[in-house]
C-alpha cells in the first residue's frame, strides 16, 4: 500500500474505471433491460404502423383480416424458433466466471 488506499476502496472512488463486480454485474443488468425494452418497443411500433397501414387501405374485411394474420404472423416467428435453442445456449455456456 504505496499510497494509503487499497485496492478495495480504490475500485470504488468515483472517477476510476474499475468497479466491483457487483457494481459491474449491475450495470449490465441495466444494458440488458434497456436493450430488450428497445427491441421490444421497435417491434411493436413496426407491427402497429404496418396493421395501420393496412386498416387504412380499402379493403373488405376478409382481405383485411388475412392480412393482418399474415403481418402478426413474422414477428411471433423469432420466439417460436430462437426461444428453446437460446435457452439451451444460455444453460450450457453460462457467462458467470
Amino acid at each position: 500500500m504505496q499510497s494509503g488506499i487499497n485496492e478495495a476502496t480504490e475500485a470504488t472512488l468515483p472517477g476510476t474505471t474499475m468497479g466491483t463486480s457487483e457494481q459491474r454485474s449491475e450495470r449490465g443488468f441495466w444494458a440488458l433491460i434497456v436493450t430488450q425494452f428497445q427491441g421490444a418497443f421497435s417491434d411493436n411500433i413496426l407491427r402497429n404502423l404496418l396493421l395501420s397501414m393496412i386498416v387504412g387501405m380499402q379493403m373488405q374485411k376478409a382481405e383485411r383480416e388475412t392480412f393482418v394474420s399474415a403481418v402478426t404472423f413474422p414477428f411471433s416467428i423469432p420466439f417460436l424458433i430462437l426461444s428453446m435453442p437460446g435457452g439451451w445456449l444460455a444453460d450450457r455456456f453460462s457467462n458467470v466466471r
